[in-house]
This record gives C-alpha cells, sequence and structure tokens, in this order.
C-alpha cells in the first residue's frame, strides 16, 4: 500500500457527487470495479463542457487513471475486463445509461 501524502493546500477542484449515491447505491454495490467505474465516471463527467455530457466506453478503457485503480495484486484478469464489468454491473443496477451510437460521416 502507497502511503497518501494528503490533499494539497489551496484551491482544489471538487467532483460533484449526488447525495442519494451514499445513501442508496453505496450501500448496495459490492464489487470494487463497479464502485470505481461509477466513481471515475462522476469525475470524468464534472470535467466535460456544455450539454451532453457522456463518456464513451473507448474513453474509459484508454483512462490511464481508471486502469490502474483496478489492477489487483493476484487478479489475473486484465484491467480492462474490470472496467467492462465494472460498467456492465453500473449499467444492470441503473446507475448508468448506456446508448449506442452509429457515427456517420
Amino acid at each position: 500500500m502507497t502511503l497518501f501524502a494528503g490533499f494539497p493546500s489551496g484551491k482544489n477542484p471538487y467532483v460533484p457527487v449526488p447525495d442519494v449515491f451514499f445513501t442508496e447505491l453505496l450501500p448496495e454495490i459490492e464489487d470494487s470495479a463497479e464502485l470505481k467505474v461509477t466513481l471515475h465516471l462522476f469525475w470524468l463527467l464534472a470535467q466535460k463542457q456544455g450539454n451532453p455530457r457522456c463518456v464513451s466506453d473507448r474513453e474509459l478503457l484508454a483512462d490511464a487513471v481508471l486502469l490502474h485503480s483496478l489492477k489487483r495484486r493476484g487478479d489475473p484478469r486484465p484491467a480492462e475486463e474490470r472496467v467492462l464489468q465494472g460498467l456492465e454491473q453500473a449499467v444492470a443496477r441503473g446507475t448508468i445509461l448506456r446508448i449506442h451510437l452509429k457515427l456517420v460521416s
């Protein structure tokens, strides 16, 4: 385990997380992949500008911070598989919505 050095002094950006996350969702989430993907989505969406705000599965699968957070010692599965697992669980729970887009040029 790496020791956390603490939050830097001064102004720190924040990520809004709805209260209902703590009162209804968090008590039900049992898998760390689902929890990490869900929280990571809140973080990514907070950085987006304009509407609609969305995150693609490709964006999640290419996110080095998320991939690093999902590597588990002793777990032979690749982090990308854990991203997809967490994403599927969050979709199944109804926490996030999945849409399929076909882009035409």
